[in-house]
């Protein structure tokens, strides 16, 4: 396996901008990091999920791949456009609203409709894994590998998030809107 195109693959899909990033961001932003980490804690999960369900199902997933994909594509945006809409437009939100859109669960839910994490774990799985190893360690071990290095792009948006919150307070309309365009261009992009 070329190790160095394998590594670079996960970097760049782990740390540019991405629905799960955008959202880590935009509730670290708002809560702090601390409580930001049960929504963080929900997007490992599921992006554990997807990477373990996609080493189990890429044999069969790539046969129904041209099927559906136009399917997720379409319910990836409009969960996509819908976050991007609740950045804009839910300003000053009731904390029991604030509380469940940064849930474990919305963090959980959110990968199984975040198409940039689904095909990233199917094209690193088909591309740089099965064509070089075939037992369950080796498939466990790279999923694993992918789903951690995948996360730490988003622990890193969460610090920055925290981090930088009083800048993104001060400035709230501003960061709003660029992310909710930076969240809107992640619905047009799956269609480009």
């Amino acid at each position: 396996m070329n190790f160095s195109a394998f590594f670079t693959y996960l970097l760049i899909t782990a740390f540019t901008p991405g629905p799960n990033n955008i959202m880590v961001l935009n509730v670290s932003r708002k809560r702090g990091f601390r409580r930001s980490l049960n929504f963080t804690s929900g997007i490992f999960l599921g992006f554990f999920a997807i990477s373990f369900l996609s080493a189990l199902f890429t044999s069969k997933l790539f046969k129904w791949i041209p099927v559906i994909e136009p399917y997720l594509k379409i319910v990836g945006a409009i969960y996509i456009l819908y976050l991007a809409w609740k950045i804009q437009f839910h300003h000053k939100e009731r904390e029991n609203e604030s509380k469940n859109t940064s849930s474990f669960l919305s963090g959980f839910l959110l990968q199984f409709v975040n198409i940039k994490t689904i095909l990233a774990c199917l094209i690193a799985i088909s591309t740089f894994i099965l064509p070089n190893y075939s037992t369950k360690i080796a498939l466990f071990f790279y999923t694993t590998l992918i789903a951690i290095v995948g996360c730490s792009g988003t622990l890193l948006w969460a610090i920055c998030g925290s981090a930088f919150q009083k800048i993104f307070s001060k400035f709230e309309k501003i960061s709003n809107i660029i992310m909710c365009v930076l969240l809107i261009y992640c619905a047009i992009s799956l269609f480009l």
